[in-house]
Order: C-alpha cells, then sequence, then structure tokens
C-alpha cells in the first residue's frame, strides 16, 4: 500500500490522530508504540518539539513489520519544514493553518496532508488544493454544531476537528459528520508519559479508540 492507502487504512481502524507536543527532548518510541498497542495508528510529532526530526527517525527505525501506523509531522508551517520532516521519515504532514504552499508540495510526493483552517472559505480552498482530510482547529472555539453547519453546504469535505477535545465530545463531533479527530494531551496524558506508564497510556489509547469508532458507527 502508499501512504496514502495506508493513512485510510488507519483511519478506518481508529479515527483519532494522536498529537505528541513536549516542551524538551524526550524519546518518542515508547510513547508511539503505547499508543499503537492500544489502537492508535496516526501519531503526529510536532515540529516545535526539540528533536523532532530525530525522534521521527527514531520511530521508523524501531518499527517491526506488526507496526502498521504511520508516524506525522504536526504543525508544519511551510515547505522548508515539511521537506525536513519527510526526509526524517515523516508519512503524513498536518499544518495548524491553511498553508496551501505545503499541501501543493505533499500532493505532488504523495504525502497525505491535513491542512488547518477555522472558516469555510479556508477549510475549502486546502480541499481543492488536494489536503486528505481539513484539521479544523480549534476545535473547542467552534463546536460539533460548527462542523454539522460547514458540512451542510460544503457536504465534500473530510473535517477533522482538533483541540482539547474530552471522550464526552466524541459523540457530537461524529454525528455532526466528522471524519476523525486531533487529540493531544487530554488523551497523550503527560503525566504518564513523565513516569514511563507505557501501560496505562495503552489503556487511554485503548479507550479512546473504542469510543471514537462507537461514535462514528452512530453517525
Amino acid at each position: 500500500m502508499d501512504l496514502a492507502e495506508r493513512f485510510e487504512s488507519a483511519v478506518a481502524r481508529c479515527p483519532v490522530v494522536g498529537i505528541f507536543r513536549w516542551p524538551e527532548p524526550v524519546d518518542v518510541v515508547p510513547v508511539v508504540r503505547a499508543l499503537g498497542a492500544g489502537g492508535l495508528g496516526l501519531v503526529e510529532v510536532t515540529m516545535n518539539t526539540p528533536g523532532v526530526c530525530e525522534s521521527i527517525r527514531a520511530v521508523r527505525k524501531a518499527r517491526t513489520d506488526e507496526d502498521t501506523g504511520l508516524i506525522g509531522a504536526g504543525t508544519v508551517l511551510d515547505v522548508e519544514s515539511a521537506e525536513r520532516a519527510v526526509e526524517a521519515g515523516a508519512e503524513f504532514l498536518v499544518t495548524p493553518t491553511t498553508e496551501l504552499p505545503v499541501v501543493q508540495w505533499a500532493v505532488e510526493r504523495g504525502v497525505p496532508v491535513l491542512p488547518g483552517a477555522f472558516t469555510p472559505s479556508e477549510a475549502l480552498a486546502a480541499w481543492r488544493a488536494g489536503a486528505t482530510a481539513v484539521k479544523v482547529f480549534p476545535a473547542e472555539d467552534l463546536g460539533p454544531r460548527y462542523i454539522g453547519n460547514v458540512l451542510a453546504p460544503l457536504d465534500m469535505l473530510r473535517l477533522v476537528p482538533t483541540g482539547h477535545l474530552t471522550l464526552d465530545d466524541l459523540p457530537d463531533y461524529f454525528r455532526a459528520g466528522a471524519t476523525a479527530v486531533g487529540v493531544g494531551g487530554t488523551m497523550i496524558d503527560p503525566d504518564l508519559v513523565r513516569r514511563g506508564d507505557w501501560e496505562g497510556l495503552t489503556e487511554r489509547a485503548k479507550v479512546w479508540c473504542e469510543a471514537a469508532n462507537l461514535a462514528r458507527g452512530h453517525q
């Protein structure tokens, strides 16, 4: 399978993108492994995490044949950052804003890309540029009703509300038509990472994936 097919396969298994941002260099490999063991197949490490490219390389190097997930780069603000991330091994890209040059660059290279958008105009522009899906950010400031209202006239869009979401939010977002959700610290608990509680992190990923799949099934 190519990257696009692997991305879609990961979304089909669990419609959650895990967002890992850390203020200092950290070994990301056990984090990604723990999340993957819980069923989470899409994890992005943000470009403002120190040592992000080294982290992505380490994840790719440590991958086994049983690993079916993808490691991505988030907070990609320009083509130069996209190039560095993909060279390091990133398998999908996420931007916080509507960075059309990044979208075009990724599309030309077959790299799945989720550009950020806040307005319907931004979302449509990103989609027309070839986005795999459109990240709606910050979702908590807009809410599930906004997702449904945007999709009413623009039902071709694939929207991924992203932000400080909780498990209780999932049914409403998927009922509104979300393709997936993007979640950071509310799922990837920083305390669990600091303690190296990988079993605890696996359990959290499992709970989120099960809840998201259940919510998606009730769309």
